[in-house]
């Protein structure tokens, strides 16, 4: 069976030629095929994609719906270089998950203009509902967008209102595993300049794993508003205020275990709850509560003044996070650690004030400057018996945690145009930041003794750093240009705030990357088609990254002295006849770890594989050099695409089918040696099948994601606290809701 599913899926690559181009509407389905201009505004000016000399996905409005893209995390199954792990983001393999709350992304999320920072803050960025379209932008974006875009961006712009017209939209699906959707949108014109734009949405995500004490499935449940003003008091005066809330709840979860060894504590305990132990499982044995609430809402204001031929922008925002969260952390009915909860509150201030040139001219340009406050407070608490001490009495600590940050950048990007055909790029970015995070620890009430050293963490770190690009753009005719470009990029320095050890230091270096990008980007078959390919290579100097410690149960966040990243991408998307449009991308990424950095041993890793000791400063310590390793998280080949075949019925009814496919080759998770902590390959395919009426105002569908029910894994890991549960050789699964098979019915409208 399969063999018969690998050979539908090659006559499906075969078919489609990761992101999804612009479409022409279903209402102009009759027109010549052609591929409408796509513009970008990730480079702070709008551009045309094919003009812009760097890598760049975009996923608009409709491949977001055709492909059930709900939130970051699942555009992965659009774009070939964008890829999650462990709630992380990352494009061409970097960008890693980390649990110390100074820290920021590897990859920068901007929303409608305003980035938001912080790593705990874009891990709950606000949905992809009423969005114009998401353009991912490869490699480092320091230049224009700072410290935490070492790795890229994700732009999300939202629709704009409309002074022109009044307009209501509507989107439900429902599906099996309790997953429901609702979406609706008002345009509402005030006057003749002036409009305004509501949008809200409400959401519940497939069920996937069920916890057999408590009888239940997870439950994952989201809900949001938007609201943007658009005023247009003069030709030249632009203002825009937008202001969202979004808030998410998750009972039950967790990971499940797939693998543990006959007789151990940890078996005997499953077994005993009903569990079969197997790659297939999706329930788990928790006895405490799993829960997470977390409420996501900001407001901004974007005034574009255009003075002669420029334009001055100013975007001032605010932006608050507060979680509320925790869960039993012991995979077993028993507490060995059933209470692990924090508390969180995050407020993020900036302004943002640049200048634009108009385009053409021997010289355009974007100058600006930046200015960022954070500010966090944090407290938690962390009990159980650790199976060190008799049923009831416990082991614990709570911790108290105040991070204040800030940054204050200029920057500017130009282009100059030497000859009409030869372009020159470059740009620089000088940016001042300072982080101090604090953290007090005490015994938890009720508690023997604590498990963990009660010490407090403070530390401090002000640095001053240097981003810049620079490059060269040939157009060989206004279908075919070329380019080959050099940025140095910087993620600030971050506080190990919740854990030092002997291989985690207090302050986390800077992470430096240097990335050389060349690329071709073709326009094809009268404009039916374009064919982007682009050539990358990355060295990071202190990548910042995080690795489990079973021998402590604690997680280790430090500095990787180097790392690299090169390899290719190829994307094509075509509009071939009036109802066929084509869109697939490919990726090769050969990402790996420099000599030096030294983690954890592997599970029963022996000192042939690599697990030797090592002196630290004044201490010995067993560890494993992960140079040579491939980065966790990162697979070496992924291949997206989507296809859409149009058929009129009459003049007011038309037939279409959707398809999707992604082929993700292995995945390792660690950076230890541990072969078993990893994914095979695995092709999970999505389609759709619907009915458009009255020119596409009204769609009725039925659509599938993992059609085949292909068992994916979101990642693989050694079960945490093993070493407690006795059993070092025992693996969990962590399940998405793309992991198991589900079907819905979809309704559209709009008037």
């Amino acid at each position: 069976m399969r063999d018969f599913h690998y050979v539908s899926l090659l006559a499906l690559a075969a078919s489609l030629a990761a992101p999804a181009a612009a479409q022409t509407p279903a209402a102009s389905s009759a027109a010549e095929p052609v591929l409408a201009d796509i513009v970008v505004t990730g480079t702070k000016r709008e551009e045309r994609l094919q003009d812009v000399p760097q890598s760049i996905s975009l996923v608009d409005s409709q491949a977001l719906q055709q492909q059930n893209i709900a939130n970051v995390n699942d555009l992965a199954r659009a774009v070939p270089s964008f890829n999650t792990s462990y709630g992380s983001v990352k494009i061409r393999g970097l960008g890693a998950q980390t649990y110390s709350r100074s820290a920021e992304g590897s990859v920068g999320v901007v929303l409608d203009g305003v980035a938001l920072s912080n790593a705990s803050t874009q891990a709950n960025p606000a949905g992809l509902f009423d969005v114009a379209r998401v353009e991912v932008l490869m490699g480092p974006q320091g230049t224009l967008f700072g410290r935490n875009s070492s790795a890229g961006v994700v732009n999300i712009v939202t629709n704009a209102p409309d002074p022109s017209r009044m307009e209501m939209a509507f989107h439900g699906e429902v599906g099996n595993r309790n997953q429901r959707r609702v979406q609706a949108m008002a345009n509402l014109p005030v006057g003749d300049v002036a409009a305004l734009r509501l949008s809200a949405q409400s959401s519940r995500t497939a069920t996937t794993t069920y916890n057999v004490p408590r009888f239940g499935w997870d439950d994952l449940q989201s809900s949001g508003v938007r609201a943007r003003f658009l005023v247009e008091p003069s030709e030249k005066l632009t203002i825009n205020l937008i202001a969202d809330y979004e808030k998410f709840s998750n009972t039950g979860g967790g990971w499940v275990v797939v693998q543990s060894t006959p007789g151990s504590f940890l078996t005997n305990q499953l077994n005993a709850c009903g569990i079969v132990i197997g790659p297939d499982n999706r329930s788990n044995c928790y006895s405490g509560q799993s829960y997470g609430r977390d409420k996501a809402y900001g407001v901004s204001g974007q005034i574009d003044w255009q003075i002669g031929e420029f334009t001055l922008t100013s975007i001032t925002a605010n932006r608050w996070l507060k979680q509320d969260g925790g869960g039993d952390s012991d995979s077993v009915p028993v507490d060995v650690l059933d209470v692990n909860a924090s508390t969180q509150s995050i407020s993020n201030f900036s302004q943002e004030i640049r200048l634009t040139s108009p385009s053409g001219g021997f010289a355009q340009f974007v100058v600006g400057g930046y200015y960022f406050r954070g500010k966090q407070d944090a407290t938690g608490i962390q009990m159980g018996s650790l199976r060190i001490l008799p049923f009831g009495l416990k082991l614990g600590q709570t911790f108290e945690t105040e991070i204040d940050s800030k940054s204050l950048a200029a920057f500017g990007q130009a282009t100059f145009n030497l000859t009409d055909s030869l372009r020159l790029i470059a740009g620089a970015r000088l940016e001042r930041q300072e982080i101090e995070a604090d953290t007090v620890r005490q015994l938890a009430p009720g508690a023997l003794a604590p498990f963990a050293s009660l010490a407090p963490v403070s530390g401090s770190n002000k640095d001053t750093s240097f981003s810049y690009r620079g490059g060269l753009q040939y157009d060989f005719s206004p279908d075919l240009m070329a380019y080959v470009t050099y940025a140095r990029g910087y993620k600030g320095a971050a506080i190990n705030d919740q854990t030092t050890t002997v291989l985690a230091p207090l302050v986390v270096k800077p992470e430096i990357p240097k990335a050389w990008e060349g690329g071709v980007k073709a326009t094809l078959l009268d404009s039916r088609m374009v064919a982007n390919l682009a050539i990358f290579r990355t060295d990071v100097e202190n990548y910042q990254t995080q690795f489990l410690d079973s021998a402590t149960a604690t997680y280790i966040y430090g500095n990787a002295p180097s790392i690299r990243s090169q390899g290719v991408e190829l994307s094509v998307m075509a509009k071939l006849t009036p109802g066929l449009s084509l869109n697939g991308g490919l990726t090769f990424t050969d990402a790996t770890y420099g000599d030096g950095y030294l983690v954890a041993c592997g599970p029963n890793e022996t000192e042939a594989q690599g697990c030797r000791t090592y002196t630290v400063g004044a201490t010995t310590t067993t560890a494993s050099d992960a140079g040579g390793r491939r980065l966790s998280g990162v697979p070496k080949w992924k291949f997206v695409a989507s296809g859409e075949y149009r058929a009129p019925v009459s003049d007011h009814v038309e037939l279409y089918a959707q398809a999707d496919v992604v082929h993700t080759s292995s995945i390792g998770f660690t950076a230890s040696y541990d072969p078993l902590a990893a994914t095979g390959s695995h092709t999970p395919v999505g389609a759709r099948l619907g009915v458009a009426f009255d020119g596409g105002n009204i769609n009725l569908s039925v659509f599938g994601r993992n059609i085949f029910n292909e068992r994916v894994p979101l990642a693989v890991a050694q079960t945490p606290l093993a070493a407690q549960l006795g059993d070092l050789g025992s693996y969990i699964h962590i399940l998405s809701p793309e992991s198991v098979r589900s079907i819905g019915v979809a309704l559209d409208f709009k008037f």
